[in-house]
């Protein structure tokens, strides 16, 4: 008998008429549940989103002097989140530095606050692109003399939709804002916008990888160490290395 892509009850006569067997049923499952086909579905407009929202942030030319500063970094160009969209995380930091994510296009990576941000995550036994990171401003911001600076308020404000338009890849269950400015900024956004779902998930504070360089938080340090305890719940992971599920944490 074929197999049908759907769902099939088919009743089956007792091999002897004779006899006085009972019928009985057999179904005939699927070889793919309709939930797995859906999944797959989404994850796959999803990936379409994620493309569209990566050119939008490449094509963008919204704020001149970013469009100026940009192009002194080695990356040359704007940037955006890395790593895995199933991701129920998702950490932000604030705008890309110019030897970090100016230099590789992806955040936390390089520079001092990159290497203590990857170390956290290898001491935990998690990969990067197992989790979704990005900043708020997707273009390196310079001062005159080429080195970083804090983004301008307008700023900001003009990268907002870039970084909703990544929520709505993404989907996380929550943020975890890497530093006081990316937290006030959210935080802000958020309760100004009451109404829009897609910002109003949990919302988190970590400090900045730099500010515990800083502080003598070197990698491997019992500081780092300390530091990289306070991303494990966030992580889904008990301890080093060590993974468990995420879902009670957001809920």
């Amino acid at each position: 008998m074929a197999r049908s892509s759907l769902s099939l009850m088919q009743r089956l006569t007792p091999p002897d008429k004779h006899l006085d067997l009972p019928y009985f049923f057999v179904i005939i499952m699927p070889r793919e549940s309709e939930r797995e086909d859906r999944a797959r579905k989404e994850l796959a407009q999803r990936r379409e989103q994620r493309t569209a929202f990566r050119n939008a942030v490449h094509q963008c030319e919204l704020c001149s002097d970013l469009v100026k500063s940009r192009k002194k970094c080695h990356w040359g160009k704007a940037t955006y989140g890395y790593g895995d969209i199933d991701s129920p995380t998702i950490f932000i930091g604030e705008a890309p530095g110019r030897d970090g994510c100016g230099y590789t296009g992806i955040p936390f990576t390089k520079d001092r606050s990159g290497k203590l941000y990857n170390w956290v995550l290898n001491y935990l036994g998690v990969k990067m692109e197992e989790t979704y990171t990005t900043n708020i401003v997707k273009c390196f911001p310079s001062d005159r003399d080429g080195k970083n600076r804090t983004p301008t308020s307008a700023e900001v404000r003009a990268c907002l939709p870039h970084f909703l338009n990544e929520l709505r890849v993404v989907k996380p269950k929550g943020i975890v804002a890497l530093g006081r400015v990316p937290e006030r900024i959210l935080r802000d956004y958020k309760a100004m916008n009451p109404h829009l779902k897609l910002i109003q998930i949990p919302i988190v504070y970590i400090p900045h990888p730099a500010y515990i360089i800083r502080t003598g938080g070197q990698p491997g340090s019992d500081k780092a160490k300390q530091y990289a305890n306070r991303f494990i719940k966030f992580l889904g992971v008990s301890g080093p290395a060590e993974v468990k599920s995420l879902d009670s944490f957001f809920q």
